[in-house]
């Protein structure tokens, strides 16, 4: 496993050696990087990729047993790592950079259903509500639930297929046919220094978020999901080139945007979870018998509605004002 060893890789010339090890159980969290503004945006790419998946490999121990937030920072790193290639597709050859997202958008699947299971048990039977007697009757399926899912996910993470997942996807940051891509578009981005390709992904994607924004609360389910996916990016986006913003290499992102953005993150982001739970829910109803137990799903099914409704009232004001800020 590798939390048992590191795993060192050699860069050009240019770039530092990248060792990507094991936490021992302990969930590790995303690191700021400290970017050079005048380095080739390829070599930002390398630097930013390899940290995405330092923070996914730093999480292999805790997923395996089992850590909910071990879960929840490795998934992380996937959508930070699916960001980083939509952020500098331009210069990745498709075929290639189509072939890792399938790879990541393949662990995330896996990943996903533990998660979700952990965030519904935690948000319904933490609740007041939740003492009442067939909320105990409930709460030993979902566990049980739970409990299959986890049992994938350590069987996954635990073997040789996912340090092939890290290795490849190491190997093709640093030494993929994407760098040796002679056309003139993929170079000139390549070549590029950082601060310019960084203005200008930072301006376009606010551009979008902000006007999505502000329909925010006429927005179907599906668009909605969508405006919570570009705000993630944004937000990841910003992450990566915070090191810039804060030593005023790129003023245009204001201090007032970024807040108000999280803002709006959480807010979808809370609607999401609404959603995801409203559909477990109504996933176990279809296999419960127990009456008393389908009494309480209706309880958090209709709980769920209620807050739904709040999560947006809030969504559309913090919409309004991201949109006056960009």
């Amino acid at each position: 496993m590798i939390r048992e060893t590191d795993l060192q890789l050699s860069a050009k010339p240019e770039q530092s050696r990248i060792s990507i090890a094991g936490s021992g159980g302990i969930p590790s969290e995303s690191r700021t990087l400290l970017l050079d503004p005048d380095m080739p945006t390829a070599q930002a790419f390398i630097s930013i990729g390899l940290e995405c998946l330092r923070h996914i490999a730093s999480n292999q121990a805790a997923v395996t047993q089992g850590e909910s937030e071990g879960i929840h920072q490795m998934r992380i790193g996937l959508r930070r790592l699916r960001v980083a290639l939509s952020i500098f597709k331009h210069m990745l050859r498709r075929r290639d950079a189509t072939a890792i997202k399938n790879k990541i958008k393949w662990l995330a699947d896996q990943l996903a259903p533990a998660r979700d299971y952990q965030v519904f048990l935690t948000d319904t039977f933490d609740q007041p509500h939740a003492s009442r007697s067939e909320f105990e009757f409930l709460k030993a399926d979902v566990r049980a639930e739970l409990d299959l899912c986890l049992s994938t996910v350590k069987q996954i993470v635990g073997n040789d297929r996912f340090r092939e997942f890290v290795v490849e996807i190491a190997l093709w940051l640093l030494d993929g046919s994407w760098l040796r891509d002679k056309g003139r578009h993929a170079t000139s981005i390549r070549e590029m220094p950082l601060k310019r390709f960084a203005r200008h992904e930072l301006r376009k994607r606010a551009r979008s978020v902000s006007r999505a924004a502000r329909q925010v609360h006429k927005l179907t389910p599906l668009r909605r999901h969508k405006l919570r996916i570009a705000t993630k990016k944004m937000r990841y986006t910003y992450g990566f080139f915070e090191h810039l913003i804060t030593t005023k290499t790129i003023k245009e992102i204001k201090r007032d945007f970024v807040s108000e953005l999280s803002s709006l993150q959480d807010k979808l982001g809370q609607l999401n979870d609404v959603e995801m739970q409203t559909r477990l829910a109504s996933e176990l109803s279809h296999k419960l018998k127990d009456d008393e137990k389908a009494f309480a799903l209706g309880i958090v099914i209709g709980r769920r509605t209620c807050r739904s409704r709040r999560l947006l009232r809030k969504a559309k004001k913090s919409g309004h004002r991201l949109y006056k800020l960009a």
